[in-house]
């Protein structure tokens, strides 16, 4: 498979200077990797200023990252480097001398190249002198374990130049945090911003932070329980943030230059109000001052001191106590002029007794928050309009106000007196409008659309008729499907155990409808019940986001859920697995059917544990909603004795693991023994060769009669097993290894002893006799209530909110949008990191946002570099063509049956190319035009796979003489 950028080779000709700027912006390990692309490129590489090493594998491949490193300090010829970042996981890496000596080696050698910036993220040990003593570094970023093993107590510190510090130390042990921290501080003459993180401290000595040259301070407490006090000396400082806990008696001595002053605490305790108050009256001196906490009453009932120079103030937090309280503390702000609170709790407007200075004469806009509508509300709203005689806007956000009410109280506030004939007001409240297909949509064509749902922000500003949004508002996302929102539909909830035929009653009712579609969380499932349907005489069409089988005269549709269509109405329509709109990456899919899809009957399949939030979800729809439970149709036996040795493996067992280097593993021990021959399942394998490696170890003539599989299993394929067997109980989850939970460890053991098969009991045990009490207690124990399920803006909606921010890329966007994204309890937004690495991508090509979400909703896993350098070509091919033929980037015929399993992978990934070339086929039809070329490849790296899984796959054949065991 090959990959090429034109017939012109013009970066290669771009001056050494700025190919070394290219190649530094992008992590080392990659830009090595640019050596490959011919002899001219071999040494490009070392031209490198920004040495960025990133490891997040465990100590036994810290060899090899070993090597890596020290041969890219060899070749490096620049004589300065401007970065020098290694971060290496705190999973499983431990600082033997060996590693020690090495990052040691490192860091010297990048101060050796006068390394200008260095950011550490390891366990901590002893570093070198020369770090401490580097006379070129102007940043250090030291993060891991605590800063206790950083500084060798004799060592001594002195970085001249060091402009900038972040410390950040997740665990600090007692009396070692300011030893070590402040020894480093106070070494640096001409430091200018200090960041530190520090948690579970316990130290009885005071923080003193004297340094004159400080102009930014940024401290954030986690977990503390003793500290003296926080002496702050810092003449100089402009801005100061301080976050978390707030258990320590700020002292300021001198912070005359502050502007700038941020304040998070993440809880308020009444009799520690002392605290709040010194921190208070600390700041008192700058312009802005951010608070937020949970409770700001404490802060109103005290006696606050006089804040001469405060021009804005925001603060968040729960107010109980009444407005009037509020305006009299603030008579202390002579010059404030931007105000943002939220409103009271308790309803009550008191008018003070004469206007305040600062809102007569000084107050030039307002922002109120939480703005329920109240006669008391609205009696306060027309005392600021009346007396602020410079004020410019106001902005009134409403919680829960309906069309009607926002109206009444738009007309009420567009009638009273105003001091300022400035004065432009805003209400805003949720946003509202209906999910569409992504398409490419004109202003105009957004703009109706969203008018003929109800406005959902308006000025009252007599003087122009303008209607705002808030798009980031996504508190009512059942608004979004106007035509589901006309139908009162019948829900039924059909829960139970894996194997308690809950789906097999809801596609009956499926099958004698008028109408309908079945949505299932896999193409697999997906194309099994198009299948049972077309054998029952229903026409079923098959829709997925990478096949369409067209069938004539139907009137069904069986669709991954992805591929729901939420503008067509149904008799009727089945969701299953519908618990996975909890899933944090897919969720929001689930969602979006559940709120959607306009069918007269709605069948929810899956788990007891999602029917309170869908309850909670659908209480503001109208619709019916019924719920039916199901017990398990065949017992699931929980063992009492593990496995034991591989000789007790038996015909019709599963083993359970979760990587593919650990399946082959089990596989080819299991074989040795000489009984068994092992069919194997696992994500990564295509589709077609899951189901038919899944009918091998169903058929009772065939030789493969145990199964190796990872987690896949759970769901999609009909399986004869009789044992379930866990050779482990955590799994990777991207992030790191974690426990399995009560849910997966109930749907994986729920596989065995399937209804009607040769097997009506199924068991369940594991290899290792520790892990036997968290199976009994899985499987015997509800899974936990779902608390909220998934959500995910639209392309409408990130088309609108990029009307504002037309300098912004789409991934920055995307981070603004999430960032600002307003849910009700129900919900949270999907993990989106794989479409922001991809946007990452897109953001550099000319397309228009509308292509660039699409190539973000493909299916591109960005950490598989074969896929993620496919799905850059064909982002690039159309961005400079508008067409991508395939036979420009693959070369059919080329294919072959992969040796070992690291071609086995490989092939696994260019089948994953192939499968995205179809996918964007189906969307931009005439830019991808090479869609049966691409299935064709696709179905031939299939029957690859599946020749290496039988003829090279460690499957030896079974001796004669041992077939009498079978």
């Amino acid at each position: 498979m090959s990959y090429t950028h034109g017939n012109e080779d013009r970066l290669s000709h771009l001056p050494e200077e700025i190919l070394s700027r290219i190649l530094s912006s992008i992590p080392t390990k990659l830009a090595v990797r640019t050596s490959i692309l011919s002899k001219k490129w071999r040494y490009k590489w070392t031209l490198v200023t920004i040495l960025d090493f990133d490891d997040d594998r465990p100590i036994d491949a810290f060899h090899s990252l070993s090597n890596f490193v020290n041969r890219a300090f060899k070749l490096c010829q620049t004589s300065k480097i401007k970065r020098f970042r290694l971060r290496l996981s705190r999973y499983g890496l431990q600082t033997t001398s060996e590693v020690k000596s090495n990052i040691s080696n490192w860091i010297k050698e990048s101060v050796r190249l006068n390394v200008c910036e260095v950011d550490l993220h390891l366990t901590p040990f002893e570093m070198p002198v020369t770090l401490f003593t580097c006379k070129t570094l102007t940043k250090l970023s030291l993060s891991g374990w605590g800063m206790e093993g950083y500084v060798g107590s004799n060592v001594s510190i002195i970085l001249p130049l060091l402009k900038t510090l972040h410390i950040t130390s997740p665990i600090n042990f007692p009396g070692r945090v300011s030893v070590n921290s402040f020894r480093l501080i106070h070494s640096c003459p001409m430091l200018e911003s200090l960041s530190m993180e520090i948690a579970m401290c316990n130290n009885q000595e005071d923080y003193n932070f004297n340094i004159a040259t400080l102009k930014r301070l940024k401290l954030k407490i986690v977990s503390v329980l003793s500290l003296n006090k926080v002496i702050l000396n810092l003449p100089n400082l402009e801005s100061l943030s301080f976050a978390g806990l707030l258990r320590s008696l700020f002292v300021v001595k001198d912070l005359s230059s502050l502007v700038d002053a941020t304040v998070k605490l993440s809880d308020v305790k009444e009799d520690l109000y002392f605290l709040y108050v010194e921190l208070l009256e600390g700041i008192s001196g700058a312009k802005s001052i951010s608070w937020s906490s949970p409770s700001l009453d404490v802060l109103l009932k005290s006696t606050l001191t006089e804040f001469p120079n405060l021009e804005r103030l925001q603060l968040r937090g729960s107010l109980n106590s009444k407005s009037v309280l509020l305006f009299r503390q603030l008579e202390r702000c002579a010059k404030l002029e931007h105000l943002r609170f939220q409103e009271p709790e308790k309803s009550c407007w008191i008018e003070p007794k004469s206007v305040p200075t600062w809102m007569l004469t000084n107050l030039k806009t307002m922002e109120i928050t939480n703005c329920k509508g109240r006669d008391c509300d609205i009696e306060f709203l027309k005392y600021v309009l009346g007396n602020s005689e410079v004020l410019k806007g106001l902005t009134i956000k409403c919680k829960s106000l309906n069309i009607k009410d926002e109206k009444r109280l738009c007309a009420q506030l567009s009638t009273f007196p105003r001091a300022s004939s400035e004065t432009s007001g805003t209400v805003k409240r949720r946003v509202s409008f209906p999910r569409a297909p992504i398409r490419r949509l004109s202003p105009s064509t957004v703009s109706r659309t969203l008018l003929c749902n109800g406005a959902i922000s308006r000025q009252f500003s007599t003087s122009t008729g303008t209607i705002k949004f808030d798009f980031t508002d996504l508190t009512r996302p059942h608004t979004w499907y106007p035509v589901a929102r006309r139908k009162k539909r019948n829900v039924i909830l059909h829960v139970g155990p894996t194997n308690s035929g809950k789906t097999y009653h809801a596609l009956k009712q499926l099958e004698l409808s008028s109408s309908g579609i079945y949505c299932g969380p896999l193409r697999l499932l997906a194309w099994e019940v198009s299948k049972r349907l077309n054998k029952a005489k229903v026409p079923c069409d098959l829709i997925t986001g990478q096949e369409k089988e067209i069938v004539e005269g139907a009137k069904h549709k069986s669709v991954t859920v992805e591929m729901a269509d939420v503008n067509s109405d149904y008799d009727c329509a089945v969701i299953d697995e519908i618990q996975m709109l909890g899933c944090r990456t897919r969720g929001f899919s689930f969602t979006r059917a559940l709120l959607g899809i306009p069918a007269n009957e709605l069948h929810l399949c899956g788990d007891a544990a999602a029917v309170p939030l869908i309850q909670e979800i659908l209480s503001v729809t109208g619709d019916n909603v019924q719920v039916n439970y199901y017990e398990r149709l065949s017992p699931l036996v929980p063992l009492r004795t593990p496995l034991g040795s591989f000789s007790n493996i038996r015909t019709g067992d599963c083993i359970v693991t979760f990587s593919r280097k650990k399946i082959y593993k089990l596989k080819r021990e299991i074989e040795d023994d000489g009984k068994h021959l092992c069919s194997v399942v696992y994500g990564s394998l295509p589709p077609e060769t899951r189901t038919r490696q899944a009918t091998m170890f169903n058929d009772e003539s065939s030789e493969f009669d145990v199964l190796v599989a990872s987690d896949a299993i759970g769901m999609g394929l009909n399986l004869n097993i009789s044992r379930i067997i866990f050779s482990e109980m955590e799994k990777f989850d991207g992030l790191e290894m974690r426990p399995l939970s009560v849910p997966e460890i109930k749907q994986i053991a729920g596989r065995a002893g399937r209804y009607g098969s040769k097997y009506p009991a199924g068991e369940v045990t594991c290899l290792n006799k520790k892990d036997l009490p968290l199976i009994h207690s899985s499987i015997n124990c509800p899974s936990p209530i779902l608390e909220s399920a998934g959500l995910f803006p639209t392309f409408d909606l990130l088309y609108m909110y990029s009307r504002s921010h037309l300098n912004c890329g789409l991934r920055q966007i995307l981070e603004e949008f999430i960032e600002n994204a307003k849910l009700s309890a129900n919900y949270f937004i999907a993990n989106c990191e794989e479409m922001l690495k991809v946007a990452a991508v897109l953001d550099e090509l000319p397309i228009s946002l509308h292509d660039k979400y699409l190539f973000c909703l493909s299916p591109a896993d960005m950490s598989d570099d074969i896929l993620s350098q496919g799905l850059t070509q064909f982002a690039h091919t159309y961005a400079n063509k508008r067409i991508v033929r395939l036979r420009e980037i693959f070369t059919p015929g080329t294919l072959k049956v992969p040796k070992t399993q690291v071609e086995l992978k490989e092939l696994e990934s260019i089948h994953k190319v192939l499968e995205l070339y179809v996918w964007l086929s189906f969307r931009l039809e005439d830019s991808f035009p090479d869609r049966d070329l691409a299935s064709s490849q696709k179905s031939i790296c299939g029957m690859l796979i599946e020749e290496f899984l039988e003829r090279l796959g460690f499957q030896k054949p079974i001796p004669k003489k041992l077939k009498q065991f079978r």
